[in-house]
């Protein structure tokens, strides 16, 4: 097994796979993609085709595309799909970026975009890519090694990137590992029983937005409502 192979994607579970399980009359492509068993070249390039296919033509695409993407991702498929006799092997990001046939043709925010309706999918990439990232990238190149060592230092001090739903699923994540009710409630986040957002919610690490009225009168009225008088007082000198 490479070691790249350490991930763990048990999480992408019937719930994922029940709206593409459906299609499996319609098309013979469904039911090679979700024999999870068969990794070979040729059934990954099965994956790898009906994926785009979903997403391309945008057929059932809200529910059925993150299972295609799952099936893609339990696999490992861009590890090795044949195309035209050959045998492709490639990163999950440039698998994305890649040009169909060779690849989605997306990009990382729009694959999030379109699987955010499952939680576990869009936690399974982000893994995927922190994996990707400690790795340096795309091994198979030193130049783009470089480049992305270089990246590395110059946005070392920046804030992890991706949309809310993959910050909120990265902070459950790390809650999860010494936390047991973290633990419970990701869970269930990943089963798609309640959001990233109520869990952490729940266990009190949601910050609470508020929205006010841009005026003095407003803001005002609000600190009144919402602070201290130490912190009034805080507010006072700040403003003076």
């Amino acid at each position: 097994m490479d070691e790249n192979q350490s991930l763990d994607f048990s999480f992408l579970n019937d719930a994922v796979f029940e709206p593409l399980r459906s299609q499996e009359e319609i098309n013979p492509k469904v039911f090679r993609t979700l024999n999870l068993e068969d990794k070979t070249p040729e059934t990954n390039w099965v994956r790898v085709q009906y994926a785009y296919e979903v997403m391309r033509d945008n057929i059932h695409g809200a529910s059925v595309f993150p299972g295609a993407v799952a099936a893609i991702l339990r696999s490992r498929a861009w590890e090795g799909y044949e195309y035209r006799g050959e045998i492709v092997k490639t990163t999950f990001r440039e698998f994305v970026t890649a040009q169909p046939p060779r690849g989605l043709g997306t990009t990382i925010d729009t694959l999030v975009q379109l699987c955010k309706k499952y939680p576990a999918v869009v936690e399974a990439i982000d893994q995927l890519l922190k994996e990707e990232s400690s790795h340096g990238g795309d091994r198979k190149s030193e130049k783009i090694k470089l480049y992305n060592i270089q990246l590395d230092s110059t946005n070392s001090k920046k804030a992890p990137s991706g949309t809310s739903l993959q910050r909120s699923l990265r902070r459950l994540r790390n809650l999860a590992a010494v936390d047991e009710k973290a633990r419970e409630l990701r869970e269930k986040v990943l089963r798609g029983e309640m959001s990233a957002s109520r869990a952490l919610k729940e266990l009190g690490k949601q910050k609470v937005r508020y929205a006010v009225e841009a005026t003095p009168e407003s803001i005002a009225e609000f600190a009144k409502k919402r602070l201290s008088k130490q912190g009034l007082r805080k507010l006072k000198n700040l403003l003076e």
